[in-house]
């Protein structure tokens, strides 16, 4: 299944608190220092691919390959942590302005599903993906 996992600016310095500190998360944080480990909030099981949206725009798909609780270092690194994903690729969108909304996908920020029909509506709308981080 896929979901839309919403962020919002945040002042918590493990947080985005800006769409530039989002992205440098999807192009280098997430693949280098965090070794794909996507910790979040959300605790959702059998979740294929994760569209990561920043304040309402979508900027990327996260395909899973795995899940995992959380790690004493996970926990340290992010204290909210509930769930890791482990991601296969990082799949950032060419265009970025597109929302959740514009999809009938609302509320974004709260793992909200996302049908085959709008995937593909998406996946349109977005111009497909700019860059594709795997995994190695």
């Amino acid at each position: 299944m896929k979901y839309i996992f919403g962020h919002r600016p945040s002042m918590d310095p493990t947080e985005f608190s800006t769409l530039d500190r989002a992205l440098n998360y999807l192009r280098n944080e997430l693949p280098n220092q965090e070794a794909f480990r996507y910790r979040t909030t959300y605790n959702l099981r059998q979740v294929d691919s994760i569209i990561f949206s920043f304040d309402g725009e979508l900027l990327a798909e996260l395909v899973v390959g795995g899940e995992t609780s959380p790690t004493d270092q996970d926990e340290k690194d992010y204290s909210k942590a509930r769930k890791v994903y482990l991601i296969d690729e990082v799949r950032i969108f060419r265009e970025r302005t597109r929302r959740a909304a514009d999809f009938g996908l609302t509320p974004s920020q709260f793992g909200t599903k996302v049908p085959e029909e709008a995937y593909a509506q998406l996946i349109e709308k977005v111009g497909g993906f700019e860059q594709i981080i795997k995994k190695q």
